[in-house]
């Protein structure tokens, strides 16, 4: 920036003087910053993998294993990162797949339409509009903020131990990205469920 004295260092690899944001952390260096730039070793590291594809592997699998949660959390962020850069790319696949899969999409259907039918209670005039409210305020979030947003079920319809209920209490407004990171997952293993959501 004109008028201002940014702080830099000298890459030692490829000799550029650049900000000090663009070096990485060091804690026993004289000034607590790596010597080589970001970029720098970012080439370094993708030429180490190509020449030591082995090593490297062997690596990434000893760290999964002594890390298995780290791993799948971020195995979901890099999955949901794909599918927010690739929506397009999916829908044309899933649309290929059900033209070429008519009797699994019938079958799969089927199933979550009867999931949503024997899952749900008697309920009034009230609470069905109350269901259709949420499900509209859904869509317009979606529109308003350009996000895509999901009616999502609290306690999913099928969960590992216990199915929810296709109910407006059982119901909430969340992102699309949320709700696939959630999954069929219950929302906290150690959270007191109540029994008017569940059916189990």
């Amino acid at each position: 920036m004109k008028g201002r004295n940014v702080p830099t260092k000298k890459c030692s690899k490829c000799k550029e003087i650049l900000p000090l944001n663009y070096f990485g952390k060091l804690s026993y260096a004289s000034d607590g910053l790596r010597y080589r730039c970001r970029q720098c070793i970012k080439v370094d590291k993708a030429e180490f993998r190509k020449k030591n594809p082995n090593r490297f592997k062997s690596q990434v699998h000893a760290w999964i294993k002594a890390n298995p949660e780290k791993a799948a959390i971020g195995n979901r962020r890099r999955a949901l990162r794909w599918n927010e850069n690739n929506r397009q790319k999916i829908k044309e696949k899933t649309k290929k797949w059900a033209n070429e899969n008519p009797g699994l999409r019938s079958f799969y259907s089927a199933q979550r339409r009867q999931a949503s039918t024997t899952q749900t209670i008697a309920m009034t005039e009230e609470q069905i509009a109350e269901m259709k409210s949420i499900y509209d305020r859904a869509k317009s979030i979606s529109k308003q903020t350009g996000v895509l947003h999901h009616v999502d079920h609290i306690i999913p319809l099928k969960a590992k131990n216990c199915s929810g209920l296709n109910v407006p209490w059982n119901l909430h407004v969340i992102t699309a990205q949320e709700n696939m990171r959630k999954g069929n997952r219950m929302p906290c293993e150690s959270e007191h469920i109540a029994l008017s959501l569940v059916n189990c």
